[in-house]
């Protein structure tokens, strides 16, 4: 899947969700993955995501296929929009 783009916000597919919760064991339902390298059909991204108190958590370059990935909608998708935004403005300071 070639158009993966890095640094941009995305989320894993709905039939997926319960194989990555049982390999990485994270929300992933709730989390945005920023890709930030390629290796082929697979994907290393930064992971993040809000518990359910509103604390912000990541992991850095945890591997997905890339085939699995799917881009974030800023109307559909506005709070994970919304933390991937957070993400990059704390990048850039």
């Amino acid at each position: 899947m070639d158009n993966i783009q890095l640094g941009k916000p995305y989320k894993v597919s709905e039939h997926k969700h319960d194989q990555y919760v049982r390999h990485y064991d994270v929300p992933i339902a709730n989390c945005v993955l920023v890709p930030v390298k390629k290796y082929g059909e697979h994907i290393s991204c930064d992971l993040l995501w809000k518990d359910s108190s509103g604390e912000a958590h990541r992991r850095d370059e945890l591997m997905f296929n890339a085939a699995y990935l799917q881009p974030v909608d800023a109307m559909r998708d506005y709070s994970l929009f919304d933390l991937w935004e957070e993400y990059e403005k704390n990048r850039a300071i």
